[in-house]
This record gives structure tokens, C-alpha cells and sequence, in this order.
């Protein structure tokens, strides 16, 4: 394997690295500001270690329901070494921060090269997500690590169908979905990259994943079952649990509360202007829904690339400039890697059947060669990350989750568009390595 003799390199290069971004966020982790919902993250662990209720709720969520508990017990293990609750939430966030960068440096390595996972793991690091995600508690920025251990284990699963590799797959996808709800699509993935790749069937690991899974969910489901399901109702239906008039007399409360909005009708009074949407009649607005779903979709693909990537830009005014170039050259680099690995897999593809007929048979074992060929080479593997990254993005937008209303639901994917990004430069920069990697297995 031609990039295993720099490998020493780039892992002390990777090393380095690591180490001065864990430095930059720590320094960054003075802007911690104490929001009122770190109080049940670490108030609800708290209570436990002192004797009280297990965690089995976490905080509230928009609809005022409870959500899963899974983001308090991250907080549990530093919380059984300090009690300095700033502390807790550096050290918690931070560790699984860190964790992240690795696990996006390993997978791009296992994928495509060691370079294209330093790259990667660089550009995660020190993005918006990467920076802030390292001292704040908040659910939607700690899915990065969840996305890029799901990918891992996907991949590995494919290639070597062992029942560790299905079973963390699971696991993974249950702890991510009771981090944030909008992880639910994961199991979603785990059947889409089974009928499009032809993920292997592990009894054993998908069993030993179901049994583990529902033994993180028992105790929500058990609360949830005392209380008649009211927060997983509120959930379904996105129907606040407390009336607008209660939330806006407490919004006060919140660090980003605002006051009451003075254009809202009076209590009891009907707004007299009924939004366009009610207007309209059911079937123009499923039309209109579905019309806006395409370029809902390439605002999710391309939202790494519109933000600023680095949280402590604004002390360096001076470098918007750059900041800008760098952001327009990722998403070229994304783009031309998207083109580079169809062009590469439709070579391949073709090579082994140019001569044959399209009959049935034919056109079966030409699909179970595209799928072999998703395993073996780095256009294949690159296509379906990619997949993966759409088939999420589109299913937010198909449960009206869109880019713009909600961009914290896609942070999740960071990590893996990232690494679309050094496949992008890596097939740039060694166009001629990459396509001897092409049919070389890299996995093993």
C-alpha cells in the first residue's frame, strides 16, 4: 500500500495537531456561557450520584416535551471525578470532541488515504462546529461524533461483515437518536446502504445491537409508559406540551429570551391575517413542498461551506477575505471530488462489461458488480459516503426539517462532507495514486 511509507508522518503531523486544536479549545472554552438548559444536564446526573432517581428524561425540547436522556449521561463520568460543573462540561464535551477528529482521521484513512483524513480531521477541528462543539452542551453539536462512528462502522461492516461492527452500528444509531431526535434517519441508512451496496446480514451482531439498544431505551420507555407517552406524543405531533402564552411568560428566563412579540393577536382574539399557507388549498401545498425539496437539499450540501469556518473569526476581521476564498475552494474541492468519483466508478464499471450482453443475467451480476465495486475502490466508497450524507439531508427535508429553518439538524454530516472534501484535493493533487487505490483494497 503506497501511502503506508509516510505513514509515521502524517500520524506525528496528526498528533501535532490534535494537540494544538485541543489547545485553541480550550482557550475558546472562556466564551462558555451558563445556559439555563445545562441545569438538567448535569443537575439530573447530579441528583443520581447523590443518592436520588436515576437520569431517565433529558432536557426540555421546543415542544416542551422531554428528551432523551442520553446527553445527560455523557456527563457522568466527569462528573465522577470533579464537581466543578464548568469543568464537567469542558472536560465531557472536549474528550468526545477530540474523540470526533480521530475517528474522522481513521475513517478518511480507511476510505481513501491518510492525507485525506488528516484533511478531514483538520477541517473539523477548527470549523464552527468543531470549535464550539468542545464546550457546549448542546445536543445537535455533539452528533458529529455519533455520524462519523456510524460511518465507520457501516463501512467496516460492509467489508468484513464481523458482529462487533453490526452491533456498534446499532448501538450507535440509538445512542445518537437519544442525543437528538433527528437521528432516527441512521436506521433509516442502515436499510438504504443495504439495498444499495448490499450491506451483509449479521444475525448475531444485528441481535446482540436490538437487545443493547432497547436496554438504553428502557428507561425513557418506562417513564414515557407511566406518563402516557405525552412527550413522544408532543414529539410526533409537534404539538407544544404549554401554551404560547406560558412560554412567552417565562421567555424572559432564557439568556436568548426575547419579550412577548407585539404584533401577535391578543388572547382570544383570532389573527386576522391567516398565513398563505392556510389559504392555499392542500394540493398546492404539497406541490409547492415537493418543488422546494431539491434546492432544500443542495442549501443541506452545501451549508459546511456557507458558514464561517472558524468561531473566533470575528478577532480577526482583517482575514474575512480568506476566510471567504477558503470556504469557495472546500466547496469546489467537494464538488470536483463528487464529479472525480463518478467519472472513476463509471471506468471501472464499464471496463468489466464493455464486451458483454445486457441480458437479465447479465444485468444482475453487473449489479452485484457495482456493489463489490463500492467495497473495493475509492470511487465507489466515495460515492457512497456521499449517498449517505444525501439520502440524511433529504430525509430532513422530507420531514420539513429544511436547511434554513433548522440548521442545527445538520451538523451530524459535518464531519463526513469533510472527508468528501479530502477525497476531492487527494484525487486533485495524486490523480494517479488514487486510480491505482481504485482496485486495491484498502480496508483490510
Amino acid at each position: 500500500m503506497r501511502f503506508k511509507k509516510n505513514s509515521s508522518f502524517d500520524t506525528i503531523a496528526f498528533a501535532l495537531f490534535l494537540l494544538g486544536s485541543a489547545a485553541l479549545k480550550l482557550y475558546a472554552a472562556r466564551l462558555l456561557a451558563w445556559e439555563v438548559d445545562y441545569v438538567p444536564v448535569l443537575a439530573r446526573s447530579q441528583t443520581w450520584l447523590d443518592g436520588g432517581a436515576f437520569p431517565v428524561v433529558g432536557t426540555l425540547s421546543s415542544v416542551a416535551a422531554f428528551n432523551m436522556p442520553f446527553l445527560v449521561w455523557m456527563q457522568l463520568p466527569a462528573l465522577l471525578i470533579t464537581k466543578d460543573l464548568r469543568l464537567v462540561l469542558v472536560g465531557t464535551q472536549l474528550s468526545v470532541n477530540l474523540l470526533t477528529t480521530c475517528i474522522v482521521y481513521r475513517l478518511g484513512g480507511k476510505l481513501f488515504d491518510r492525507r485525506a483524513g488528516l484533511l478531514a480531521a483538520l477541517l473539523f477541528a477548527f470549523s464552527n462546529v468543531g470549535i464550539a462543539g468542545a464546550y457546549t452542551a448542546w445536543a445537535q453539536l455533539q452528533l458529529p461524533f455519533f455520524f462519523a462512528l456510524f460511518a465507520y462502522c457501516l463501512f467496516r461492516w460492509k467489508r468484513e461483515n464481523r458482529a462487533w461492527q453490526a452491533a456498534l452500528a446499532l448501538i450507535t444509531a440509538t445512542a445518537a437518536f437519544m442525543t437528538h431526535f433527528s437521528a432516527l434517519l441512521l436506521y433509516g441508512l442502515i436499510a438504504f446502504v443495504w439495498l444499495v451496496a448490499g450491506l451483509p446480514f449479521n444475525r448475531r451482531g444485528l441481535l446482540a445491537g436490538l437487545l443493547l439498544s432497547l436496554m438504553l431505551l428502557a428507561p425513557y420507555l418506562v417513564y414515557e409508559a407511566q406518563v402516557d407517552f405525552v412527550d413522544i406524543k408532543a414529539h410526533v405531533s409537534r404539538r407544544s406540551r404549554v401554551s404560547a402564552e406560558d412560554l412567552a411568560q417565562y421567555a424572559h428566563r432564557k439568556p436568548t429570551g426575547s419579550a412577548v412579540n407585539e404584533t401577535a393577536a391578543p388572547k382570544g382574539e383570532p389573527s386576522t391575517a391567516a398565513p398563505a399557507e392556510e389559504r392555499a388549498s392542500r394540493l398546492q401545498r404539497g406541490i409547492t413542498f415537493l418543488l422546494r425539496i431539491p434546492s432544500q437539499i443542495v442549501a443541506g450540501l452545501r451549508q459546511p461551506f456557507s458558514t464561517d469556518l472558524l468561531s473566533l473569526r470575528h478577532y480577526q476581521p482583517a482575514l474575512h477575505s480568506v476566510f471567504t476564498a477558503l470556504r469557495l475552494l472546500l466547496e469546489a474541492l467537494f464538488w470536483y471530488g463528487m464529479a472525480y468519483a463518478m467519472y472513476r466508478f463509471g471506468r471501472l464499471w464499464r471496463s468489466a462489461y464493455v464486451a458483454r450482453a445486457a441480458d437479465q443475467g447479465e444485468l444482475k451480476s453487473a449489479w452485484r458488480l457495482a456493489r463489490h465495486l463500492v467495497a473495493r475502490s475509492a470511487a465507489g466508497r466515495s460515492l457512497m459516503l456521499f449517498l449517505l450524507v444525501f439520502a440524511f439531508i433529504a430525509g430532513l427535508c422530507l420531514a420539513r426539517a429544511a436547511p434554513d429553518e433548522q440548521p442545527s439538524y445538520y451538523y451530524g454530516v459535518l464531519g463526513l462532507q469533510f472527508l468528501l472534501c479530502g477525497y476531492g484535493i487527494s484525487s486533485l493533487v495524486s490523480r494517479q495514486r488514487l486510480q491505482a487505490l481504485g482496485s486495491v483494497d484498502i480496508l483490510s
